[in-house]
C-alpha cells in the first residue's frame, strides 16, 4: 500500500545560502502493506512527522518517490495529486479543527474540498459521526467539545472520503491515559473493520506495543531498525530502541541514554 524508496528531506538554512541546509531525513526507505498498523518512534526531532508528512505530499521529498496504492505521488501534477489525496485521511496532535464550525461542518468541509454536493455531504458527515459515536454532538463547536471528542471528530473528518490510508501524527499526545486507550481501541477496529492502512507517529511505546503491526525506529533522520510487534519476543538491536522500550515499563536507574 505505501512505499517508500529513499526519500530525503533537506530545508535550506534561513541564515543565507552560505550556511549548511537542515536535513530532516536523511534517504530512508519503508514499505506498509495492505491493511497493516505501521509505526514509526523516535525522540523529538528525529524526523518522525516529517517523515509521515511525506508519505501524502504534504512535505515534498528531495530526493526519492513516494508510491501510495501503485501510484508514485512525486509524478502527479496537482490535480492528480489531489484527486490521490482523498484516499488518504491525515489526523493531527492538536486535532486541526475549525472552530467557527459545528462537529458536522468541520467533517462535511472535507467532502465539500472533494467537491461532493450538499445533500450527500451532510449524509456521508452524519454516517462518519455515527462511526465514531458523535451524532448526539453534531451541534457543537470545537470549544465544546473534550479532547478526546476532538480527536473523535478528527477521525470522522479523515474517513469522510472512505480512505484507505489514515497518517496519524502523535494522536494521543494531547489526550489523557484513559482517552488514549479509548482512542487506540477505536483506531483498531477502524483497521479491523474497514480494513484501513494506519502509519502513527508517536513517542509513546505503549502505543506501539497497543496497536501497531511493525514500529520503525528513527533517530536522527535515519530509520535505524524495523520491529515486527507480531512477535511476543520482539528485541529491539539498537540502543535507543533498548531504551525506547525499557522506559515503557517505568523510569529506572538503569534507563539512561547518555
Amino acid at each position: 500500500m505505501i512505499h517508500l524508496q529513499n526519500v530525503s528531506k533537506t530545508y535550506p538554512s534561513n541564515q543565507g545560502k552560505s550556511a549548511p541546509e537542515f536535513i530532516a531525513v536523511q534517504p530512508s526507505s519503508l514499505q506498509v502493506e495492505q491493511g497493516q498498523v505501521y509505526g514509526i518512534v523516535g525522540f523529538s526531532g528525529a524526523g518522525k512527522s516529517t517523515l509521515l508528512r511525506l508519505i501524502n505530499l504534504l512535505e515534498v521529498p528531495t530526493t526519492g518517490s513516494v508510491h501510495v496504492d501503485g501510484q508514485d505521488l512525486t509524478m502527479l501534477s496537482q490535480e492528480e495529486l489531489r484527486i490521490a489525496r482523498r484516499s488518504i485521511g491525515m489526523i493531527f496532535q492538536n486535532f486541526n479543527l475549525l472552530s467557527n464550525k459545528t462537529a458536522l461542518q468541520n467533517v462535511e468541509f472535507a467532502l465539500d474540498v472533494a467537491g461532493i454536493d450538499a445533500a450527500s455531504r451532510k449524509k456521508r458527515a452524519l454516517e462518519c459521526l455515527d462511526i465514531v459515536g458523535l451524532s448526539d454532538k453534531a451541534g457543537h463547536y470545537p470549544a465544546q467539545l473534550s479532547g478526546g471528542q476532538k480527536q473523535r471528530v478528527a477521525i470522522a473528518r479523515a474517513l469522510a472520503n472512505n480512505p484507505k490510508v489514515l497518517l496519524c501524527d502523535e494522536p494521543t499526545s494531547a489526550l489523557d491515559p484513559h482517552t488514549t486507550l479509548s482512542l487506540l481501541k477505536f483506531l483498531k477496529e477502524i483497521n479491523r473493520k474497514w480494513k484501513v492502512t494506519i502509519v502513527i507517529v508517536t513517542h509513546e511505546i505503549n502505543v506501539v506495543k497497543y496497536l501497531c503491526d511493525e514500529v520503525a525506529v528513527m533517530e536522527n533522520g535515519h530509520i535505524i531498525e524495523t520491529l515486527d510487534m507480531r512477535d511476543p519476543h520482539v528485541q529491539p538491536s539498537s540502543k535507543l530502541g533498548r531504551f525506547l522500550f525499557d522506559t515503557a515499563d517505568g523510569f529506572t536507574k538503569e534507563a539512561d541514554y547518555e
